[in-house]
């Protein structure tokens, strides 16, 4: 076993620590650092050693943040406080959806919360006036979206 040196456990795990504790930074400023629409289709991989891999959705996103590569690099770092990505690689694949946070859960509920019959019947009546049907459907159904996501009801905003 001539060159090879025996490491503690203690030593091998505060590198590995130090290693995961860097990218954990990258993973932190992600979303702010590079917008909802790339990473709703874009998400971290991987990070060591200054390089980044990046699991992307589809084969054209992943052309244009190649294009975008020495942007995102900028923006990365400028989040992070320092240079740490010196380097980026896509590759095309799936990832999990984010978890939602609290207030996002609440409101998805009050989303999908019916408005109570007299909300139903009151958005019925006024749109009824409405002479095209596609256009009455259409106010009907963001009249339905309106008052299920206000708590207050479909009148609250009245004096």
């Amino acid at each position: 076993m001539a060159g090879w040196k025996l490491k503690s456990v203690g030593s091998v795990l505060k590198e590995s620590r130090s290693s995961l504790l860097e990218g954990a930074a990258v993973w932190r400023v992600w979303d702010e650092a590079v917008g909802p629409q790339i990473s709703a289709r874009a998400q971290p991989l991987s990070f060591q050693a200054g390089l980044l891999w990046v699991v992307v959705q589809n084969a054209a996103w992943m052309q244009e943040l190649q294009f975008q590569a020495e942007t995102l690099i900028a923006t990365l770092n400028r989040s992070v406080g320092r240079e740490m990505v010196r380097e980026i690689r896509f590759r095309q694949g799936r990832f999990a959806p984010k978890k939602k946070k609290p207030e996002e859960t609440e409101r998805d509920l009050a989303e999908s919360t019916p408005p109570p019959p007299e909300t139903m019947h009151s958005i019925q009546d006024h749109t009824r006036k409405l002479k095209d049907p596609e256009l009455r459907e259409i106010a009907k159904r963001i009249g339905f979206h309106a008052a299920s996501r206000n708590p207050r009801g479909w009148d609250a905003e009245k004096p």
